[in-house]
């Protein structure tokens, strides 16, 4: 079989992006589109190892070694262990799609060369791939979104940042899939701080970030809570911009601060 190396990079780099996008979501960390970019790019420069005569224990080191240096250029890790914790996570993903693509292979006999954790396929067998690749990811997509689902029952607290005027503070917080408290005029997200929390606020408030938010609670109990805009609040991996917080007349216990559903989805941004 010829291999075209432009075709060999191409189809290691788009793989290679993809499985660091979906180690990025499991681990529900910041990225940066430009390390992602060279990391891919490292997954596609290390697809030509299919020319090396590597097996054994040789082989299986180099493929560890390509992909701690992938999710090195592509994730950057502060420790060994994390790194460790990332390449680990990172070689799963691969393992599992590199599954789906040898049985899909199989079935629709297609053509292909492997070798030293690289993998060719022939381009004119590409448009028939299109619809099984769409699928593929869409599959891969759901099953990291299981995974964050049982990561999220497993543990609902965690570190939350909150930004105004350049300056972070960083409280305990929690998620409350039923708080759906919303600033009417803007419709902003609104997070649910504790009293003895609100003081690390106090020398950050200002009439210009001033809010009243109307809630409505269990035992038919209306009423106001005084509030504040903030520039974003960042939780495991999810900033929701222009977040509003509510000052509770009470403090939560083990806890700061209660975070609605949006800091779970997606980070929104509602300017």
């Amino acid at each position: 079989m010829v291999i075209y190396g432009e075709y060999l990079f191409l189809e290691n780099f788009i793989t290679g992006g993809i499985l660091l996008f979906f180690t990025v979501k499991l681990l529900n960390r910041r990225f940066s589109r430009i390390r992602l970019f060279i990391g891919a790019a490292m997954c596609g420069a290390a697809g030509f190892a299919i020319f090396l005569p590597m097996a054994g224990i040789a082989g299986i080191l180099m493929q560890v070694g390509i992909a701690a240096s992938a999710v090195f250029l592509g994730l950057g890790a502060k420790t060994a262990k994390e790194l460790l914790a990332q390449t680990a996570i990172f070689m799963a993903l691969t393992l599992i799609s590199g599954g789906g693509v040898m049985a899909l292979m199989l079935w629709q006999e297609i053509p292909s060369v492997s070798g030293a954790g690289a993998l060719y396929i022939p381009p004119l067998t590409y448009l028939r791939l299109i619809c099984f690749g769409i699928l593929a990811f869409g599959f891969s997509y759901l099953i990291v979104k299981l995974i964050q689902q049982v990561r999220l029952n497993i543990g609902l607290c965690d570190e939350a940042e909150i930004r105004i005027e350049g300056q972070t503070i960083l409280l305990r917080a929690m998620i409350d899939t039923g708080n759906y408290l919303k600033e009417p005029i803007s419709g902003r997200s609104v997070a649910l701080i504790g009293k003895n929390a609100a003081g690390k606020l106090e020398k950050l408030k200002c009439k210009e970030r001033y809010a009243l938010i109307p809630f409505h609670s269990v035992g038919s109990r209306n009423g106001m809570l005084e509030g504040m805009r903030t520039d974003s609040i960042y939780y495991r991996g999810n900033e929701v911009r222009n977040a509003v917080i509510a000052f509770y007349e009470n403090d939560f216990e083990d806890i700061d601060m209660i975070l609605g559903r949006d800091f779970l989805d997606r980070g929104l941004s509602n300017e």
